[in-house]
């Protein structure tokens, strides 16, 4: 009895031995610190993070903006404009709207200098430039009755946007003058269009950013 007894527990033993050899042994799963990230390419070379938003295509998107890169700035125009000309003298744009015929459109400058004068055969001239001294930007406004200009005076702006202030010019039709920088101005105005863009150029002019 005895002898039947041992001979079923080494039975089991040996079952059991056979049975912990013969299993198949589980690759353990690599776990990554918690500072290390993943990164995929994607179909453009781009890395992005697996739990990140893949960026799509950003060219529908921008192809109303207008970036003028000497002025480091950029504007927004509407769908229903074009960009018909480019100069890389003053960075200068012409977008004309497809409504409008004839005139110029709207030109925009970036004058990379701390002083500016815009003319007019009727309003006579004004100046803006930057007071070093001050560190404020001056107006020499037009006095119509000399046929010269007022004394210096420190600059009030119509408005602000982004920070940016925006100084009126002189000419018949809007113009618009905003400093970037001590040695940069943005010069916006409407053209011969006989004040027909005045409210595209101020909707314009309100877009403006920092590129």
């Amino acid at each position: 009895m005895k002898k039947n007894v041992l001979i079923t527990l080494l039975v089991i033993i040996i079952i059991v031995l056979a049975f912990v050899a013969f299993k198949p042994k589980e690759e353990p799963v690599p776990v990554l610190p918690n500072d290390q990230t993943t990164t995929v390419n994607n179909a453009n070379g781009k890395d992005y993070q697996p739990n990140s938003t893949i960026p799509s295509s950003t060219s529908s998107v921008n192809r109303n903006l207008i970036s003028i890169e000497d002025c480091g700035v950029s504007l927004s125009k509407t769908s229903d404009w074009s960009v018909i000309s480019s100069k890389s003298n003053e960075t200068i744009l012409d977008i004309l709207s497809a409504d409008q015929t004839g005139g110029n459109g709207i030109q925009i400058k970036c004058v990379l200098d701390s002083t500016i004068t815009d003319t007019d055969a009727k309003f006579g001239n004004i100046t803006y430039y930057y007071d070093s001294s001050t560190q404020k930007w001056m107006v020499q406004s037009p006095n119509e009755q000399s046929g010269g200009t007022y004394p210096p005076t420190i600059a009030t702006p119509l408005f602000t946007v982004n920070g940016f202030s925006v100084f009126r010019g002189t000419r018949r039709w809007l113009s618009y003058i905003v400093p970037i920088s001590p040695s940069s101005i943005l010069y916006l105005n409407e053209g011969d269009t006989e004040g027909g863009l005045t409210q595209s150029l101020t909707n314009l002019v309100k877009t403006l950013k920092k590129l």
